[in-house]
């Protein structure tokens, strides 16, 4: 094998390390705004959560059955 050939191999590797270094540094960003974003939505959520956490507690009104949902009239009656 030449001098020459060799140094090409070479050459490509490099450039193929160059490549993968520079995606990574890509991916590594892009990443971070990733974090970054889902972090701010996880606090907002958190803020959802404990506003409804400390919201007072609403009666339920009704037995729970069939009728507490039924609809009552003239549409209604013609089922």
């Amino acid at each position: 094998v030449g001098i020459e050939k060799l140094q090409a191999a070479f050459a490509n590797v490099y450039a193929a390390m160059d490549t993968i270094d520079a995606y990574k540094l890509e991916a590594l960003e892009n990443m971070r705004k990733t974090v970054a974003a889902l972090t701010a939505e996880v606090t907002r959520a958190q803020s959802y959560l404990e506003r409804a956490r400390n919201a007072p507690t609403t009666k339920l009104l009704g037995s729970g059955g069939p009728d507490d949902l039924s609809l009552e009239g003239p549409a209604a009656s013609s089922k």
